[in-house]
Order: C-alpha cells, then sequence, then structure tokens
C-alpha cells in the first residue's frame, strides 16, 4: 500500500499485538510518557511531506528498551475547520496499527506504542512511520492539501506534553455548555471494533467518548468529513429513561454493531446495562459494594484501588466490549459532566478517586463534597474507606443507616437472598470463557493455541489437525480480511458470530452447509453425542489448569460470587476456596 516501505502496510495488520517476548522497544505507555496531538495550521506553515524524529530514531535505540513518545502532526487545507482535529487524531491510532509490527494502544496524553523485534530488524524507522501516516491520511481524506509530522523520544517530550495539554483542555471546554437534550442526534464511532467487536462508543454532548478523543462537535465534523467513515450519525430516538440516559436510537445502533451482543445501553448509570468500552478508557468507574459507593480510577494512576487490585486488572473487566454491571470506561471529562452518574447518585456517590485525578478535576467537583472523598493516602484499602466515610459524614452513610441497609445487614441479606450484584457468568469453554488467558502464560493448553494472524494464511496452518477442513468458525471481521487466503471449497460453510452465537446454532449451520466436519459425526470419527459419552467413560479430552479467584479482591457484592458453567463437563478431584493473604 505505501512505496518505499522496509515493512508491510495495510488493513491487514490493524489489531495485531506484539507480546513482550517478541518487543524491540516500548514507546510511551505506564512506565514512559508520551501524547499524540493533531492541530490543522495555515498552508503557509506546513513544509509538505516532511517527517522530523527529535530524539534518537528506532535503531538508535537499545532492544527492549523504554522511551517517551510524542506524535505532532500537522495539517493544512483550504476546506479544514479545527472541528475536525480531535477526530483525525483520533485515527492515528486506526493507521498506525496499519503498519506491520508497530503496535498502537490509547490515546491523548496516555498513548502507548510498542515495535516488534522482525519490523526492526528490516530497518523500520520512524521516518518511515511518519511516511507511512502522511500517505494514509490522504488516502482517506482528500480535504487535506499538506502534512508534516514531527516525532519526539527525547528531553524535549516534556515541553510538547505540555503543549498537547492545553490543546486538549481548549478541546472539552467547548462542550461543556451543551446538553443531552439540546440536540437532535448523537454520534456512533466503531473506530476500535478491530480490538472489541461488541463495542460501539455514543457520543454524546454529555458524554466524550470514553477514550476522551471525540466530543460531540468533534463527532459532527467527523460524520460530516468523512459520511462513511467509523464516525457516523446516530439518532436519539425515544428517551425511554430520561435518568439512566436510556434512548432507542443509541440501543438500536448498538444492536446492530454489535449483531446482536448488546442491546441496550445506559449513557448515565454503572448498573445493569452500563455502557461498553473497548480498552482506550481513560478511567473506570466501578461500584465498592462494601460502602455502597463508586470509585473512578483513571489510567495513569500506578497504585492499587481499595480493591488491592490496579487499573490493568479491573481494566479487563471493563473493557472488550462486555457490558459488566458496576463497572464503566470513561473519559476523565465525563466527570466534568452534569450528567455524570447520575442515575446513580453522581457526586453524592463518589467515595474514592486518585488524589492526581481528585486535584486535576478539583474545580469540577461540589464543594458539598469534596472533602469527604478519599483517595490513596486516605484509604488504601477498604476498611480504611469506610472509617473515613464515617468521619467525613459522606452522603452514602446515609444509606447504611437510612433507607439503604447497613454494609453489614447488606451482607447477611445478600447470603441469604443471593448477591445484589452478580458478575458476569463464567461460561466455559465456548460463551464468554476468558481464552486469552488459557493460551498464554507460557502454558501448554490442550486444545488452546496461540497465533499471529498470518499463521491463517499458511500453506501449514493446523495441518495435522485437518487445516481449513476442520476450520468451523471465526468472527466476521477475521474472516473478511482474510477472505482471499480462505480456501473457496470451505469459505461459504465457516460461521461467523452472525451465523452461529451458541452451540446448538453453530451446529445446525454446520450441517445445513454440508461442512467437512459433518463427515467426521458420521464417518471415521465418533458423532459428538458418541465422543461425550466416551468422555465421561474415559475423563475429560483437555484438562484445564487450575483456575484461581482472589476473592478478597475481587469487586463483588453481598460477599460472594456466582460461577456459572455452559455447554461443559467438569472433573475435578478437589475444589479448595481460601481466603487470601491480607495484602502490606
Amino acid at each position: 500500500m505505501v512505496k518505499d516501505m522496509p515493512v508491510d502496510v495495510g488493513l491487514i495488520y490493524e489489531g495485531e499485538r506484539i507480546r513482550k517476548q517478541n518487543m524491540y522497544v516500548d514507546l510511551g505507555g505506564p512506565k514512559s510518557k508520551g501524547a499524540e496531538l493533531l492541530q490543522v495550521v495555515p498552508l503557509e506553515k506546513v513544509k509538505d511531506g516532511r517527517v522530523s524524529v527529535i530524539g534518537p530514531d528506532l535503531p538508535e535505540m537499545k532492544e527492549e528498551g523504554i522511551y517517551p513518545f510524542g506524535i505532532f502532526m500537522e495539517v493544512a487545507g483550504s476546506k479544514l475547520e479545527q472541528d475536525i482535529e480531535g477526530v483525525f487524531e483520533r485515527r492515528i491510532h486506526e493507521f498506525t496499527n496499519y503498519i506491520q509490527g508497530f503496535m498502537h494502544l490509547n490515546s491523548r496524553n496516555t498513548i502507548w506504542c510498542r515495535v516488534g523485534k522482525e519490523s526492526a530488524k528490516k530497518g523500520l524507522k520512524l521516518t518511515h512511520v511518519g511516511l507511512a501516516l502522511m500517505e494514509l491520511f490522504k488516502a482517506a481524506f482528500d480535504v487535506i492539501e499538506r502534512m508534516q509530522v514531527t516525532f519526539y523520544t527525547g528531553d524535549k517530550i516534556d515541553a510538547f506534553l505540555e503543549d498537547a495539554k492545553a490543546v486538549y483542555g481548549k478541546r472539552d471546554s467547548r462542550i461543556r455548555g451543551l446538553k443531552d437534550e439540546d440536540v437532535d442526534v448523537f454520534y456512533g464511532c466503531a473506530l476500535c471494533q478491530s480490538f472489541a467487536p461488541q463495542h460501539l462508543c455514543t457520543i454524546t454532548p454529555s458524554r466524550t467518548s470514553s477514550c476522551g478523543s471525540i466530543s460531540w462537535f468533534e463527532g459532527r465534523a467527523a460524520a460530516k468529513v468523512d459520511p462513511k467513515g467509523p464516525i457516523f450519525e446516530v439518532p436519539k430516538g425515544q428517551l425511554l429513561d430520561p435518568e439512566k440516559g436510556e434512548y432507542s436510537g443509541p440501543n438500536e445502533a448498538t444492536t446492530r454493531k454489535s449483531s446482536g451482543a448488546v442491546t441496550r445501553v445506559y449513557l448515565h448509570s454503572i448498573f445493569e446495562h452500563p455502557h461498553t468500552s473497548c480498552g482506550c478508557f481513560e478511567a473506570i468507574g466501578f461500584y465498592i459494594p462494601d460502602v455502597d459507593g463508586i470509585g473512578v480510577v483513571s489510567r495513569d494512576f500506578p497504585g492499587l484501588t481499595p480493591f488491592g487490585i490496579p487499573f490493568s486488572t479491573m481494566a479487563g473487566q471493563a473493557g472488550g466490549g462486555v457490558q459488566s454491571d458496576g463497572f464503566v470506561g470513561m473519559a476523565v471529562d465525563y466527570l466534568r459532566s452534569p450528567k455524570f452518574l447520575q442515575a446513580d447518585g453522581g457526586w453524592n456517590r463518589m467515595v474514592w478517586l486518585p488524589k492526581a485525578l481528585k486535584e486535576r478535576i478539583g474545580g469540577d467537583i461540589p464543594e458539598a463534597v469534596k472533602e469527604k472523598i478519599a483517595t490513596e493516602e486516605d484509604a488504601p484499602d477498604l476498611p480504611k474507606l469506610k472509617e473515613f466515610l464515617k468521619a467525613k459524614a459522606h452522603p452514602v452513610v446515609q444509606r447504611w443507616n437510612g433507607g439503604a441497609a447497613k454494609p453489614a445487614e447488606a451482607v447477611a441479606a445478600a447470603q441469604q437472598e443471593g448477591p445484589a450484584m452478580a458478575l458476569p457468568e463464567l461460561q466455559v469453554p465456548i460463551s464468554g470463557f476468558p481464552m486469552a488467558g488459557q493460551a498464554g502464560g507460557g502454558v501448554q493448553s490442550d486444545g488452546f493455541v496461540g497465533m499471529a494472524v498470518d499463521y491463517l494464511r499458511s500453506p501449514k496452518f493446523l495441518q495435522a489437525d485437518g487445516g481449513w477442513n476442520r476450520m468451523v468458525w471465526l468472527p466476521k471481521a477475521l474472516k473478511e480480511r482474510i477472505g482471499s487466503d480462505i480456501p473457496e471449497a470451505v469459505k461459504e460453510k465457516i460461521a461467523t458470530e452472525e451465523d452461529a452465537p451458541d452451540l446448538p446454532k453453530l451446529k445446525e449451520f454446520l450441517k445445513a452447509k454440508a461442512h467437512p466436519v459433518v463427515q467426521r459425526w458420521n464417518g471415521g470419527a465418533a458423532k459428538p453425542a458418541e465422543a461425550a459419552a466416551a468422555a465421561q467413560q474415559e475423563g475429560p479430552a483437555m484438562t484445564l489448569p487450575e483456575l484461581q479467584v482472589p476473592i478478597s479482591g475481587m469487586p463483588m457484592a453481598g460477599g460472594g460470587i456466582s460461577i456459572t458453567f455452559k455447554n461443559a463437563k467438569i472433573y475435578a478431584e478437589k475444589i479448595i476456596i481460601t481466603r487470601g493473604e491480607k495484602r502490606q
């Protein structure tokens, strides 16, 4: 796609993950600092095609090193307006991920990029990355007449970072006087569906995109400039619940874009049907049942929440496009919204924030509760959080002694009646099982294997197991991505999530399409039912490693957890539940 590159560039590499063992260098990320910024400037200020690297370029970096990273793109065009800056800036995430061996995560001043060893060996430089970005942007947007790119990898990142934050703040302030009721249409963003197929971000005046990059104004500009792009109009439709922020229009758009996996979304509540998230969110809201309050942890907070777990662990619960009752990804700017979790009590329900985040948004926290919200210095764990809230007479304490039961009484009642808030089901092995944990960690798990997408194009792709004649299911986006490499004889016989969202429908689909595996049922191999019966006599065909659930650190209500296994037979010599050691 892009000329004079030492590596390939194309859509097929979007979603490629570079694991630590294959890492050449990390750029930005949680152990360093970084930012990306795109600005519209006058034509005369841009030297078209220029790429500058201020600091060491990739060949000059030490392998396995971690470096600061800034991306500054300046674009010019007679038809460009400043409203489009945030939209174009968000597309940096998409286009950098087209580059083989270059991974881009997050947005704004939380970006985390990683370069793979193989691409570094081939001679990839940041100069090449800049040239690829300019060509991709110009191919996508003909309104861009000139572009130049500057990368920061050294000490000068600090000044660039401050400039970028000032621009972000100016952009964000524009939307604060506008409310959801003031507009006729919302916007949807599907930019991150390559990483989270079930996720659709609904952007409203009162709820900026979870990554913090796209406000309602920028969504409007994006839909105008690129009508067929990943950001599009979403009719508001009927207002179904004014407190929770449920509208028929976003529900319909989310249902369509998630292929029916998510059908209802509450824009302003953390419970029941919270807004989905991909993984680029700036912060996570989480329910703390021990005190019946809500906390928020930001991506840049390196410590532990009162549950004794960090942001990174909690991100697995909130991300991936899955709705998890009591968890929601959000932009930091959403905390400034007048509709901030209004259905759940808003700021009167907020009990914990990292100190840095509290200081950052301090001017927008209501004075009546500002000093009653704990930080990691006041409450590093749940017992101290409870003590702090009592001492400060936080509004949630009235919920314990007034209309709501005291925490201890609520736990006792929950033990009799069941948990007040059930964690998402853990379903084995097909429906919702966290499969990455099964294939990773250097453990050999029979029936699971991690692989590059490009391995599916190999003539030796799982040849010992039947190769493509044994392939029965692929995500639709992946099937389309590698479609030309799938043998025509089986291409239409391989199901996607639209054809087979569960096992019974998968079996029906394979029979209807006369997939080659059906012959295994009726021919040389045992039928599925017979194979299951044999497994009951002979023992499990696949042994899972230990499943360890850290109860003391798990956000849950009622003091319990429900684990449901579906379509699975469990063989266990013993099950042990223990109380974890208290963290020091």
